[in-house]
């Protein structure tokens, strides 16, 4: 039987920053989702989003088992590090693209839905 950590979350929970950049191998390597991990004999699989919001990080991991997850061969403990409340999505019709780290640089922390609606 697999033993996996399923790792949720914002950029907290991806170690964005560890290094100085916004994401990385490195950094996702040494969050603490991943060492927590190493250290309690799991492989962790990281699938936390910079920006990410509650919604966004629950559907994400609804979408990982959905997809991902065999129960047959796999034991999944899932740490899921949730956002402050106040982050929202927000859906935008007619989306041009428009860099994450742009909207952070401007103090504006939303997730962008590109579904049109």
């Amino acid at each position: 039987m697999e033993k996996i950590m399923l790792i949720a979350g914002c950029s907290h929970a991806a170690g964005s920053e560890i290094d100085g950049t916004g994401d990385s191998k490195y950094n996702r390597q040494h969050s603490f989702g991943n060492l927590l991990a190493e250290k309690l004999g799991y492989r962790p699989i990281n699938i936390a989003v910079t920006a990410a919001t509650n919604m966004g990080i629950a559907r994400s991991v609804l979408q990982w088992f959905s997809e991902q997850y065999d129960p047959a061969v796999q034991e999944v403990f899932v740490l899921i590090a949730w956002a402050e409340c106040s982050r929202m999505e927000m859906p935008v019709k007619n989306l041009r693209i428009i860099s994450p780290e742009f909207l952070v640089s401007i103090g504006i922390l939303v997730r962008l839905i590109t579904t049109w609606l």
